[in-house]
Formats: structure tokens, C-alpha cells, sequence
């Protein structure tokens, strides 16, 4: 149903007064479409994963239009809002991962751990473990013949977790991740209110299929990093910078890329956030330092194998090199010297002004200059947007999906990185120059 209104301007405004039949409808085509895929038993192309994706994303765009519209916030709405996020999360649990095989890691640095062996010691392949191959896991995990791993301190403590409750499993480790995922919804609940915005707008997260189809089938460990970039947040407008510093930290300890936030949450002159934040990685990496230097893990690989040392892998130095043959390193030191800018603007904001609009900028610009190969990577944009939303990093998450198209950024792929990534340049001009706040 709609409402007239006027604004204060005398302009006349139509404001969506969404029923609740219509947003459970809305919900329940969601649920549908998740659901056949374990119903089909689909283990097939990208492409139709794609199918299933963007009609999935269609039912979702109608739903937070009818949410985000609406003049008069329904209580009822959030309660059908939770219930079809858990009703979807519970859905792709059914459903073996196919999209990714990290989670196989994942498991097996678990059991390294539950055993007393420290997962940076040997690569999985070694004979020193061949007493703990199994056929379910084992043959399935990434670089096993030649990679450590590369997962830090807290994402280790999670694989550990999960091992101990549900063991060589899986359905266990998503199911860990799932509901660190879960919190992240609670918590953005508690970030609306505590800004005295509609809770409702927590179904941007909520709903949205890329978190569904990375946490609840694929079962990424970025779960738990958002969750606790999202803590980091919370505990900053409670202005606790201890916790913020701690949670900080660990959302750094699971992947590297949230140090990246620091100048957002940090306060100035207050010593307690960095101080927390240097001593809880410390700490963290204490009980793997029998190792050495290798705690890092495979990272040299990672970056060689991914065509950062190469440059291959950064979509603007790949254009830059079509005029102008840019070494990596040029680029690498440019793109220091962006991003410490952006951090010293970012340093001068104050209040919600610095947490999430300092955020969505030190972390748009970063993925921008580093473009990141898998559509995981991007989701730790989407919990900022449910209370400042933009147009160019909600079409950048949503159209991450595409980089499952792109394997060895050969001509006939590159279309693809081109329609994730120009759209978004030329959105961020438009919102400079119509929303230039």
C-alpha cells in the first residue's frame, strides 16, 4: 500500500506502507529459491549458480525497497525479517560446499590443533601426518602438497572451536561460522537502535544471498572476522576503546585486511585502543611461535600465486599498463601513500561520522586499489551500509559474484572484473556529485 506526504520542502513524497503478507511472501520466494539447490542436488556450472543468485537478489531489492520505504516501522516486520534469515542459513547448511574448498583447511587445521600440533609446523601432505589422512577431508584440501596454512591466530582458535564440538564435520565448522554470522545480526540490531535508526534495516545484511551462499554453503571464515569488526563497532559507540581495540584485533587475527579500520575507531589521544590492539596480536601469536617466522604461513605463496608480485591481480595498475608500463612496486607504494591520506582524513572526523563513513571509505578504497580475486572478500562492506548506504559499495558487493567468472584474467574474462568494477567508479562519481557529503 502507499501513503502521500509532503516534505519540508512542499514537495509531494510517496512513502511504501509494507504489509506484513507481502514482505513474508517476499521471504518465503527467498526461501524457495535458496532451497533448490539442495533440493536439486545442484553441483554444477557457475552459471547456473548464477540463476539461482540474481533471482535471489531480485526478491531481496524488493524486500529492503518495501523496508527501507516505510514511514512508520512495523515491530512484527523484524520478527519475520530474523525468522527468514535463520530459515535461509539453515537451508544452505544442507548443501556440500561446491563453490569453494577452503572450508577443507579449515577442518584440517582444527584436528592439526585438537592433537597438539602446531598447524604452521607441516604442510598436510607431510609424512609426519599421515596418520591423520581421512577420505572425507584430507583429499580435498587446497595446496595440501606444498602450502602451510595461512589463516592467523584467531581464525585458528575458531578451526579449534569447531573441531572440539563437532570433529572432523563439515556441517560442523559451518555451523560454527553460521552462528558467529547470526551475531552479526544481533549486534547490528543493537548499532540501529543505539543511532535511533529502524532496526528493519538490518534485512540489507540479513537477507542479502552473498553472505548466505559464503557463510551458510561455503563456509568462509570471513564470518567471524565481520563478526568481529561488528563487536570493534559496537564497543566504539559504547566508547569502550579497550574492547574496541581487542575486538579490532581479533578481526584482524582471523584475516589481515580490518587493521585496515583502525583511524575509524580510533579516538584522539586515547592510548587504550592501539595498546590493546598491538598486545592482544602479540599475545595471540605466542602460542605458535615455536615455528619462527613461520606463522606466516603460506602468505609469500598466496601473493605470488595470486599475481600481486606480478601486478596481474590489481585492476587499476592493469589498466594504467595499457599507457604506461607501471611497475608493481610504483603502484604498491602509490597506493600506501591513498590509503595513509584517506587514514589522516579519516582521523580528523568525529562520531558516527568517523565509524561508518570513515569505514565504508578506508574499506571501499582498499578494495578498489588491492581488487580482491573472490567475492568473500567484499562482505565486510555490508553490515556498514545498513545505516549508510551507498549505491556504488552495495553494487560492489552484490556484483562480487561475477569474479567466480574469472579464473586467469585472459581477454575473454576480463569483461567480467569491467562490469564489476566500472560501474562502480562511475557511481562513486555520481554520489560525489549529488550527495557530496
Amino acid at each position: 500500500m502507499m501513503k502521500t506526504g509532503h516534505s519540508a520542502f512542499g514537495s509531494r513524497v510517496i512513502y511504501a506502507q509494507p504489509s506484513i503478507g507481502n514482505l513474508s511472501l517476499l521471504g518465503m520466494g527467498l526461501l524457495v529459491v535458496s532451497l533448490s539447490w539442495p533440493i536439486a542436488n545442484y553441483s554444477g556450472s557457475y552459471a547456473g549458480f548464477m540463476v539461482i543468485y540474481v533471482v535471489g537478489l531480485a526478491l531481496y531489492g524488493a524486500a529492503c525497497w518495501m523496508v527501507w520505504h516505510n514511514r512508520n516501522p512495523i515491530q512484527r516486520s523484524l520478527r519475520i525479517i530474523l525468522v527468514v534469515a535463520v530459515a535461509l542459513r539453515i537451508a544452505l547448511l544442507l548443501t556440500e560446499p561446491v563453490l569453494s574448498d577452503d572450508i577443507y583447511r579449515y577442518v584440517w587445521d582444527g584436528k592439526m590443533q585438537a592433537h597438539g600440533i602446531n598447524p604452521y609446523r607441516y604442510i598436510p601432505a607431510d609424512e609426519a601426518l599421515v596418520r591423520f589422512r581421512d577420505p572425507d577431508i584430507y583429499p580435498k584440501i587446497n595446496r595440501k602438497d606444498y602450502a602451510h596454512t595461512i589463516y592467523p591466530p584467531a581464525a585458528q582458535v575458531v578451526f579449534l572451536g569447531s573441531y572440539t564440538l563437532f570433529g572432523n564435520s563439515l556441517r560442523g565448522m559451518k555451523v560454527t561460522l553460521v552462528v558467529l554470522d547470526g551475531l552479526v545480526i544481533v549486534m547490528l540490531i543493537a548499532i540501529l537502535r543505539a543511532l535511533s535508526l529502524d532496526a528493519n534495516r538490518v534485512i540489507l545484511y540479513a537477507w542479502h544471498p552473498l553472505p548466505l551462499w559464503e557463510f551458510s554453503h561455503s563456509g568462509h571464515v570471513d564470518a567471524a572476522a565481520i563478526m568481529f569488526i561488528v563487536a570493534a563497532w559496537l564497543f566504539c559507540l559504547r566508547e569502550r576503546p579497550a574492547l574496541t581495540g581487542l575486538f579490532l584485533a581479533l578481526a584482524g587475527l582471523v584475516k589481515l585486511y580490518p587493521f585496515i579500520l583502525a583511524p575509524a575507531f580510533y579516538r584522539k589521544w586515547d592510548w587504550k585502543l592501539p595498546v590493546t590492539l598491538m598486545a592482544a596480536v602479540g599475545l595471540a601469536y605466542l602460542p605458535y611461535l615455536g615455528v619462527g617466522m613461520g606463522v606466516i604461513g603460506s602468505l609469500p605463496i598466496y601473493l605470488r600465486e595470486e599475481r600481486f608480485i606480478s601486478g596481474q591481480r590489481l585492476f587499476p595498475l592493469e589498466v594504467a599498463r595499457l599507457i604506461v608500463p607501471m611497475p608493481t612496486e610504483v603502484y604498491v607504494v602509490m597506493a600506501i601513500i591513498v590509503l595513509s591520506l584517506l587514514a589522516w582524513r579519516v582521523l580528523h572526523r568525529q562520531g558516527v561520522q568517523q565509524h561508518v563513513n570513515g569505514s565504508l571509505l578506508l574499506m571501499g578504497a582498499f578494495m578498489l586499489l588491492s581488487t580482491p580475486h573472490y567475492p568473500w572478500y567484499f562482505l565486510w562492506l555490508l553490515p556498514f551500509l545498513c545505516v549508510k548506504f551507498s549505491a556504488a559499495w552495495f553494487y560492489l558487493v552484490s556484483a562480487a559474484v561475477l569474479l567466480y567468472f574469472v579464473r586467469d584474467r585472459s581477454p575473454s574474462e576480463i569483461i567480467f572484473v569491467c562490469l564489476l568494477y566500472i560501474p562502480v567508479y562511475a557511481l562513486l562519481i555520481w554520489q560525489r556529485k549529488h550527495h557530496p557529503a
